[in-house]
């Protein structure tokens, strides 16, 4: 999630001004529309100053490369559905691994493949619950070999030299340019020997090349939302016109707020086609709730669980947590960090013996346990609530409340804090409202059910 102000405009507004101001529609490399690809990196470094976390690294790849034959021998089996993830989004149930977004679905289909990302870790495949997995390996590295053959300087790119020049924004424009040339290519190529009936992936913003050549063969595509999604993230805002085959047949969403952020002047995914499903860990939670002791938990007025961000906005959260925990010595802060490592912190800040790093929990199984959610703009934010935990967002240079300031309402399911001192006065005489009554409040946010939904939307599309 990206958040900027540049004078008066906010994130939606800039990106507007420039998509209908600029032909981007017209940066083209046979045909293909590459201004969707560049935009995730020229908005990312626009407004947050970096463009890095959107790129796979050296160590990356090279990690990516020994991760090659993993489930290699599926890859020659017929499928009705792919879906294209990323071993992230896995959470363990019963003892086994599930992907949260994708699994339920996949037991909708005869069979299924899942094709996975992993960056940093793999999980033995006996451990999974889904059946039919790979690695992505083979694709990034075909994508890699491809690229080396796309001579994209040939091109006519003035449009993106006066953006770079007008905004200041100095980056090099080819890796996006390759990532979606060779997206397509690869997807195509693949096409030729197996074609599902339908693929699903999660975010489509970060897929336009495989959305692509997927559509032109008669293939539906669905996204599962994987994320925030509201009008200050640029991935989901689109106003210039481009070809329809790049934009998915379905969005599965958490619930009906998604859906302002669709139709109207965003040329983006249709809003007849946004559909509210709710969340099958979140239904699967409440319906398994354990008591589970967390550290240093004793004699404590109050348990903190708290979402980081691994943006530049997070050294900011941090530096927070710490001046509350020394000033609340009776509350106890317990910190999930998303890919980073604890010692990244522990190594970099003093950290007082209230603030407690937890390796052994997902985020969700540690916000259950505690008494309240803390973050800047994590989507934590949004599931929280129909979890019945209250949440406490941080609204450090303003984004907090510029991203959920029209979703999350100040009241029974969440509240907003500037700064420290403000921080202490809200908990002060605060009291704990029921997470029964949490969750009510939070019905329009996250959908129930999820299970019916998904079931609903898969026979009126795909029965």
């Amino acid at each position: 999630m990206y958040f900027f102000t540049k004078g008066i405009m906010k994130n939606h507004e800039l990106v507007k001004h420039i998509e209908t101001n600029n032909a981007v529609e017209d940066i083209r490399y046979k045909g293909l529309q590459l201004w969707l690809e560049i935009r995730n990196r020229f908005y990312s470094k626009l407004f947050e100053g970096e463009e890095s976390t959107l790129k796979i690294g050296s160590a990356t790849y090279r990690f990516i490369l020994k991760t090659f034959f993993y489930g290699f021998w599926n890859w020659f089996k017929n499928y009705d559905a792919w879906f294209i993830g990323s071993s992230i989004n896995r959470v363990e149930i019963e003892g086994k691994y599930y992907d949260r977004h994708f699994d339920f679905i996949a037991t909708q289909f005869k069979k299924s493949l899942f094709i996975e990302l992993s960056t940093d870790h793999v999980i033995p495949r006996k451990k999974l619950f889904s059946k039919y997995v790979v690695s992505k390996s083979p694709l990034i590295i075909l994508e890699k070999c491809f690229g080396l053959f796309v001579r994209s300087k040939k091109n006519d790119f003035d449009i993106l030299n006066k953006l770079k020049q007008e905004y200041n924004v100095e980056m090099d424009f080819g890796y996006a340019i390759k990532k979606m040339i060779t997206q397509y290519k690869v997807m195509k190529l693949m096409l030729l020997f197996k074609k599902p009936k339908v693929v699903f992936i999660a975010p489509s913003y970060t897929a336009y090349g495989y959305i692509k050549a997927l559509k032109e063969k008669g293939v539906k595509v669905v996204e599962v939302q994987h994320g925030v999604i509201l009008k200050e993230h640029f991935g989901y805002n689109v106003y210039a016109q481009f070809d329809r085959d790049y934009f998915v047949d379905s969005l599965l969403t958490l619930g009906q707020k998604e859906k302002a952020v669709f139709g109207g002047d965003n040329k983006g995914i249709s809003l007849e086609n946004v559909i509210p499903v709710g969340s099958f860990y979140l239904d699967y939670m409440n319906s398994h709730v354990a008591k589970i002791d967390l550290p240093n938990a004793n004699n404590k007025k109050y348990k903190i669980a708290v979402s980081l961000q691994e943006l530049p906005v997070g050294d900011k959260l941090m530096d927070f947590i710490i001046a509350c925990a020394t000033l609340c010595p009776d509350y106890v802060f317990y910190l999930k960090t998303r890919r980073r490592r604890p010692d990244f912190y522990t190594e970099k800040y003093s950290i007082p013996s209230n603030v407690i790093f937890i390796t052994d929990l997902n985020v969700y199984e540690l916000i259950q346990q505690c008494d309240y959610h803390m973050t800047i703009y994590s989507t934590c934010a949004l599931e929280a609530p129909a979890l019945g935990v209250q949440n406490i967002l941080v609204d450090i240079d303003g984004k907090a409340k510029a991203i959920f300031g029209e979703i999350l309402k100040e009241g029974k399911a969440s509240m907003y804090c500037k700064d420290v001192s403000q921080f202490v006065a809200l908990m002060k005489d605060h009291e704990l409202i029921a997470p029964d009554v949490v969750a009510e409040s939070n019905q329009d946010v996250i959908a129930v059910q999820y299970k019916k939904n998904i079931k609903n939307f898969l026979s009126n599309h795909y029965a």
